[in-house]
């Protein structure tokens, strides 16, 4: 695929995992990872997982990182991507404010999983209705044509953000919070 990445047995194999040293090329994997659609070998994932600390305040606003990220959001497997992204612990460094919604459980009618699945689940969701057969949502298939997919992508995974906040408006702080992503991004 390029100097450091190929393809071998079906999977994404990294020649030598010290280039994750470098946060940017965890995102380009996951870019990778995101256009094949392809899995990556247990190698190349316990060396981007054991790599997740290097995701700091600098990565968080990298111009090559958020253009990997953003070229993910306007891909063809942006939940299992995201999925995989928080998994390994990358997209929680990467986005913290989203981190902090791991394994949080919230009681409310809307909330049947975890925040952090919940909104995974959405991204799901639509990524399917996008690609629907059914002739009784393709008017909703239809209206995404319009739309820039990686806007809405972005949107529906920070739009419970607030909830990892003790405050009882979780919209408020989750407006404040989203400033901040927005401004870094």
């Amino acid at each position: 695929i390029t100097g450091d990445f190929s393809i071998s047995k079906n999977e994404i194999i990294v020649r030598d995992k010290s280039i994750f040293k470098d946060p940017d090329r965890i995102f380009e994997a996951f870019n990778i990872y995101s256009s094949t659609g392809k899995k990556f070998s247990s190698h190349a994932r316990e060396a981007i997982r054991s790599r997740f600390i290097f995701i700091n305040k600098k990565t968080r606003s990298s111009r090559a990182a958020i253009k990997h990220f953003m070229e993910i959001l306007k891909g063809k497997r942006v939940y299992e991507t995201l999925k995989e992204m928080h998994d390994t612990g990358i997209l929680d460094r990467f986005i913290p404010e989203f981190g902090r919604l791991r394994h949080l459980v919230i009681q409310e009618p809307y909330h049947r999983y975890t925040v952090d699945e919940h909104t995974l689940i959405a991204v799901r969701n639509i990524e399917m209705l996008k690609n629907t057969k059914q002739k009784k949502l393709q008017h909703l298939a239809d209206m995404l044509k319009d739309i820039k997919q990686e806007i809405l992508f972005l949107s529906l995974l920070l739009h419970d953000i607030g909830k990892g906040t003790p405050h009882k408006r979780h919209e408020d702080s989750g407006y404040r919070m989203l400033k901040s992503v927005m401004e870094r991004f």
